[in-house]
């Protein structure tokens, strides 16, 4: 019996292994303090710079209306209702700056993220991914806000044993309450009159073959695990998902001490998938290297 309980230890040992991915190390009083600051001070930037002259698309037609699509978890309703568009911008500013800052070697490194446009596009559409980057930071007690969006930001629940714990719960509450919420999740083709989105890039079922090798390298490393996940996850849109993708990629850099600059592709559909494809590859040379 000892011997199996040892085997079972090593076993989740060598499954769930300890990297830190931040440069230092913060009590959680003190994170609280910090990301408060940086939440205060963009809610002023945002009624300064955006008074009442704009507004994201994603917010008037959607979260400002509580209008929810169907394919969102269903917690998304009680979210939106603490929100608004200074709180939802000034979220979305002080998660990706908060971090970038525990990722960073240098503080030039971190003031470039700032500079992508996958961060000024979730802001122009008014989008929720800041709540989700918010969850992450939060994890495992932010679980519903990781979740909200939860098409990359799953994967991350793998990077440690705690967090894993903490979603096995949360599914298990929320499916009692709101029974097999995940479905429409994963459905979210069906509700589109349409089918599939042409943009919709993702390689499905068929990408587990390149994502379980790059997830087993990615192992303890949450950026590294939604990174790998995009291979297979069932929805991935370029001007969507790809935000969240390439904001991972930003953070990756971040940490790494690179100063560079993640573009954002627009433009046509082919020429957007062509570029996923090249960002495909420099992901799993990135993997690789790691």
């Amino acid at each position: 019996m000892k011997q199996i309980t040892l085997f079972l230890a090593q076993l989740v040992n060598s499954i769930f292994l300890e990297r830190n991915i931040y440069t230092t190390r913060i009590p959680v009083s003190k994170h609280i303090f910090y990301f408060l600051t940086l939440f205060g001070l963009f809610y002023l930037t945002s009624l300064v710079i955006f008074a009442d002259h704009f507004r994201g698309f994603d917010w008037i037609h959607f979260w400002g209306i509580k209008r929810i699509p169907p394919y969102y978890p269903p917690w998304t309703y009680l979210v939106i209702q603490l929100l608004n568009w200074h709180t939802l911008t000034a979220i979305t500013l002080a998660a990706v700056s908060y971090a970038s800052l525990l990722r960073a070697k240098h503080i030039i490194s971190t003031s470039l993220v700032f500079f992508t446009l996958p961060l000024w596009w979730t802001l122009y559409l008014g989008q929720l991914d800041g709540i989700a980057v918010l969850g992450l930071l939060g994890l495992p007690w932010l679980t519903p806000l990781a979740l909200i969006n939860p098409q990359l930001s799953f994967f991350a629940f793998a990077a440690k044993k705690t967090y894993l714990i903490g979603l096995l719960v949360f599914l298990l509450v929320t499916l009692m309450i709101w029974g097999l919420w995940p479905l429409q999740v994963l459905n979210v083709n069906l509700y589109h009159t349409e089918g599939k989105f042409e943009q919709d890039i993702s390689i499905g079922i068929y990408g587990i073959v390149i994502a379980l090798p790059l997830l087993w390298l990615s192992r303890g490393d949450m950026d590294m695990m939604m990174l790998s996940g995009a291979f297979c996850t069932p929805h991935l849109i370029p001007y969507t998902n790809r935000s969240k993708y390439c904001a991972g990629k930003a953070f990756i850099s971040v940490r790494r001490g690179h100063l560079i600059l993640v573009t954002f592709s627009g433009g046509m559909v082919r020429a957007e998938r062509m570029v996923v494809r090249m960002d495909f590859c420099h992901l799993a040379m990135d993997i690789t290297c790691h």
